[in-house]
């Protein structure tokens, strides 16, 4: 009987912390773009791809050091036929990231589906066009454990280290719905398709460095182990951010970013990246450039050399609302071609 008029003299304020606890965030991103192809040297120039991408993202904390985040993508699953114009097709939905984190005052452990930290110009690229090569070395949609570490010190900044082991997903998660993009297998083979933990990568970032104010950095390795048919990949990044603000409304950002594969996409071989890109900030308006440079070593055969260069203007309306324009020249796998694109956007939190 005393045990019991204990438990009900807690159980109100037990509640209480769980509503405290309790909560749902999310964000929501939705693009609608259109690439347009004026001059190619392909046979069939002036196509024109129109799409819709929309990102939800979602966050239930459970208890201060316990939540659940999901992020879901739609966007067109399949690469369109060379050469020929898409509107709105092949569109598909599938789960990006699903996974569990739990968090102490200065570290935290990741459980699931996720994205490995390795690089940062496939998201901080600015432009339409900016982030399109640095996309090919993201690692995205692996199952495993993430754990970071942060750490600060007034002489040398604020740094994080990340380490993750990971594979490849082949469960039903692999796949998606509305257009199917194929489940993946084991049998498909390719880096980090092993069923099991031996794929790794290891990210150090930091800023606030107060002798290097601005400056943000990213050093990184991976190593995603062979699977059926192919070879393992290995992959270096080093990436520097630098921020300032020259004027009182005005901001300025330039990003560079070299990454090196081995054996890339488990081909004997080497690839090399690079990124460099500049943006200005002026109240709603936006003006960004960048270069990438992709260069391509399989066996004796001689290198492949593309590149994309890219101008973009963009203006920030009200209520979420964006809008870009960019010009695109570019060469991919030895073919040259210009486009011109447009982006309609809108962001919100909740």
């Amino acid at each position: 009987m005393a045990a019991g008029v204990l438990l009900l003299a807690q159980s109100p304020a037990t509640a209480q912390e769980k509503e405290s606890y309790s909560h749902l965030h999310g964000q929501l991103r939705v693009e609608l773009q259109d690439d347009w192809s004026y001059r190619s040297a392909a046979a069939s120039p002036g196509h024109n791809d129109l799409y819709l991408t929309v990102e939800p993202s979602f966050s239930l904390a459970l208890q201060d050091w316990l939540s659940l985040h999901t992020d879901l993508v739609l966007e067109p699953v399949r690469d369109p036929r060379p050469e020929t114009s898409r509107h709105f097709d092949d569109e598909g939905v599938f789960v990006e990231q699903l996974f569990v984190e739990l968090t102490g005052d200065s570290f935290g452990v990741l459980l699931g589906k996720l994205n490995p930290a390795f690089g940062w110009a496939w998201d901080a690229a600015p432009g339409i066009y900016g982030v399109d090569f640095a996309e090919d070395y993201e690692l995205t949609e692996r199952l495993g454990v993430a754990a970071y570490f942060g750490f600060e010190s007034p002489r040398l900044g604020s740094h994080r280290l990340t380490a993750s082991a990971f594979c490849q997903d082949v469960t039903a998660l692999s796949g998606s719905l509305l257009t199917q993009r194929g489940r993946k297998r084991r049998a498909d083979g390719g880096p980090s398709n092993t069923g099991d933990l031996r794929s790794f990568s290891l990210a150090l970032e930091g800023d606030e460095i107060p002798r290097l104010r601005g400056l943000s950095y990213q050093l990184g390795f991976a190593q995603q182990q062979a699977g059926r048919g192919g070879l393992g990949e290995r992959g270096a990044v080093v990436g520097l951010l630098h921020r300032s603000s020259p004027g009182p409304t005005v901001q300025l950002e330039l990003l560079a970013e070299y990454v090196y594969q081995q054996d890339p996409d488990g081909v004997r071989g080497h690839r090399h990246y690079y990124t460099q890109a500049a943006s200005a900030h002026w109240r709603r308006w936006t003006l960004a450039v960048s270069y990438s440079l992709r260069q391509l070593e399989l066996g004796d055969d001689a290198a492949v050399r593309d590149y994309l260069v890219q101008v973009s203007a963009g203006f920030q309306l009200p209520f979420g609302f964006g809008i870009e324009l960019a010009w695109r020249g570019a060469r991919e796998d030895g073919v040259a071609n210009r486009g011109i694109g447009a982006r309609l956007s809108y962001a919100v939190a909740f």
